[in-house]
């Protein structure tokens, strides 16, 4: 029979609570949906990128200078022009909208399954033409797609020329190079 042995340790309180309170004026990015990243298409607007570098310029601005951004400057509530709601007051943004929720379901198809449902689109930005869409709950942001060349508002001064022959989608080559 095996000799017992006393613990003389006392424990010590060192789990954190990380819940986000609904009450909490600080914003969370999360990235649940993880298609947030994937090339797609309908109609005019994509999310193809030209190349992989087009891609990793932009995944780093996202990363390394919008969303740490957007977690200081949140609690301004319309932090500039390039972050905020995207509203259904008139026909423009009306259609705006409605071109990113075609995408979003082709994106995300199990999101929007009930006719119902619907989104409170925000869109991040700052001065370059790379934008990230997102759902917003409570104080919680969800990267839903990357709109790479500002196509959802139609702008001279932000849209890319000829994104019709982009191609390029990290998840596929990253999907490929899983299989080898």
């Amino acid at each position: 029979m095996s000799k017992k042995i006393n613990n003389d340790k006392t424990p010590r309180n060192k789990v954190k609570n990380n819940n986000v309170s609904k009450d909490n004026d600080d914003i969370v990015i999360s990235l649940r949906y993880e298609n947030w990243v994937k090339g797609e298409r309908v109609n005019s607007l994509t999310t193809y990128t030209k190349d992989e570098n087009q891609f990793l310029k932009n995944i780093i601005y996202i990363l390394n200078t919008l969303f740490p951004y957007v977690y200081k400057n949140w609690k301004n509530k319309g932090i500039n022009d390039h972050c905020h709601p995207i509203k259904q007051n008139d026909e423009k943004s009306r259609n705006v909208f409605s071109k990113y929720i075609k995408l979003i379901k082709k994106l995300h198809p199990n999101l929007l399954k009930n006719d119902n449902e619907e989104l409170e689109l925000y869109q991040l930005g700052l001065g370059r033409s790379v934008r990230v869409i997102c759902s917003k709950i409570d104080n919680i942001l969800f990267p839903l797609l990357i709109d790479h060349h500002h196509l959802g508002y139609e702008s001279q001064s932000y849209n890319d020329k000829d994104t019709k022959k982009y191609d390029y989608c990290p998840l596929r080559k990253y999907n490929k190079n899983q299989d080898n």
